[in-house]
């Protein structure tokens, strides 16, 4: 079945008083960079099954799908990479941030709601 790693995130206001459209620009910019970041160690926002299927995540969460053998030792290493990536993300914005990363290897994902890429809400659970 393999190993899913999901990170769900949360960028903050910076300390200083921003107007909205600054506060906007700001923000549509961070959390652009973290999905592409996020991409860049397999870890997209949208939840692929192993029967083809594919369903878009909520805003903030991102999830990535590992080989079985990749298993061990790797919980560690994707938790300081998407450490990094905040962390960077977060200086160059001068923003702050919380994230929460869960890892794990039996596992089932469901998803319904308005917003699905394969054309379905249906909470049907997928692996």
């Amino acid at each position: 079945m393999g190993y899913l790693v999901t990170v769900t995130f949360d960028l903050h206001e910076p300390a200083t008083n921003l107007s909205k459209q600054d506060r906007i620009d700001l923000y549509g910019n961070a959390y652009a960079e973290v999905y592409e970041e996020l991409e860049k160690k397999a870890i997209f926002g949208t939840a692929r099954a192993d029967n083809g299927g594919a369903a878009s995540l909520p805003e903030s969460t991102a999830t990535g799908k590992f080989p079985e053998e990749l298993t061990k030792g790797v919980a560690n290493e994707v938790y300081w990479d998407v450490k990094k990536i905040f962390e960077a993300i977060a200086q160059k914005h001068a923003i702050q941030y919380t994230i929460f990363v869960t890892f794990g290897t039996r596992w089932v994902w469901g998803r319904t709601g308005a917003k699905d890429v394969t054309g379905s809400s249906s909470g049907i659970p997928r692996a």
